[in-house]
C-alpha cells in the first residue's frame, strides 16, 4: 500500500510513489511482483511495471481477493478467491488491514506452489508482536491496543473496524501521525469524518490539535497527565470500547490496560 507516511522525508506523495516503484527494479523483467490493489497509487505502480509476472491482490479487479468476510473480536472468517478456485480460511487476526496483507501472502504461496489447504491451521494461529491491533480485553471495557506505530491508512482502517463493533460508547486515544510535514493539518482533516463517530477523542500530542478541536468541539480532550478514570468519567465500563492508535505515553497505556 502507498500513503503519505514519511512525506516530510520524501517531499511529496509523487516521490513516495516513485520510491515504491524502484523496489521492483531488480526484479524486472524476469521476477514476480505482488501489489496491493486496494489503493489507487499501488494500482498505478502495477499498471506501469514492465514485467509479465505481476499480480494484483486485495481487489476484485485483480487475481486474488477475499469475499464473504466476517469480522469479530475473535478473528476473521473469509473466502479466498484465486485462479484455482475459492477456499475458506479462518484467522485469529482482526480487521481489514490484516486481511489485505494475508491475501498478499496467500497469493505468494499459491504462485510458489504451496498447498493452500496445508496453511489453514497456521493462518488460524498467527502470532503478532504486542500492540499491533491487539485485543487486550473483550469486555468491561473492550480494549484494542494498536500503539505499536501509526500511519494514515492504518488509522483509518483501524478506526473503521472498531466503529463497526456493537458497542454503545466508544473512546479513542490518538497519538497523532509523524512525518506528514506541512501537510499534516490537511491529512488530519481527512480523519474528521471518521473520528466524529467516537464519543470522546483523547489526543496525546501537541501539534495541530486545533484541527480536531475546530471540527469535533467538546468531544476532544487534550491529554495533560489526567488519570484514565477522569478521562472516561461518566461512561459505563460494561458498555464501553477503547481504541488506542499510536504510541501514547507509556504510563497512560499501562493505566488503560489495567482497567
Amino acid at each position: 500500500g502507498i500513503g503519505p507516511q514519511h512525506i516530510a522525508t520524501f517531499g511529496s506523495l509523487e516521490n513516495i510513489i516513485l520510491g515504491k516503484s524502484e523496489i521492483f527494479k531488480s526484479t524486472i523483467p524476469r521476477g514476480i511482483a505482488f501489489i496491493n490493489g486496494s489503493d489507487e497509487y499501488s494500482k498505478f505502480v502495477y499498471e506501469n511495471l514492465p514485467m509479465p509476472k505481476k499480480y494484483l491482490y486485495s481487489t476484485e479487479e485483480g487475481h486474488f481477493y477475499s469475499i464473504n468476510e466476517i469480522f469479530s473480536l475473535d478473528g476473521t472468517d473469509f473466502d479466498f478467491v484465486y485462479p484455482g478456485g475459492v477456499i475458506n480460511f479462518k484467522t485469529n487476526l482482526i480487521g481489514k488491514q490484516f486481511l489485505e496483507n494475508l491475501i498478499g501472502a496467500l497469493a505468494c504461496a499459491y504462485i510458489l506452489g504451496i498447498n493452500l489447504e496445508e496453511l489453514k491451521e497456521i493462518i488460524n494461529n498467527i502470532k503478532l508482536l504486542p500492540h499491533q491491533f491487539q485485543v487486550v480485553k473483550k469486555s468491561n471495557p473492550i480494549i484494542i491496543d494498536d500503539s505499536y506505530n501509526s500511519n494514515l491508512i492504518g488509522v483509518i482502517k483501524g478506526a473503521e473496524f472498531f466503529l463497526s463493533l456493537p458497542i454503545n460508547y466508544k473512546i479513542l486515544f490518538f497519538a497523532g501521525i509523524l512525518e506528514l510535514g506541512v501537510e499534516t493539518p490537511n491529512y488530519y482533516k481527512k480523519l474528521i469524518e471518521i473520528f466524529k463517530n467516537f464519543d470522546k477523542i483523547i489526543l496525546t500530542f501537541k501539534d495541530y490539535t486545533e484541527v480536531f478541536e475546530e471540527y469535533l468541539y467538546d468531544k476532544v480532550i487534550i491529554y495533560k497527565k489526567q488519570k484514565v478514570e477522569e478521562l472516561i468519567k461518566g461512561l459505563p465500563k460494561e458498555d464501553l470500547g477503547i481504541l488506542i492508535l499510536g504510541r501514547i505515553p507509556k504510563n497512560l497505556l499501562e493505566e488503560i490496560l489495567a482497567l
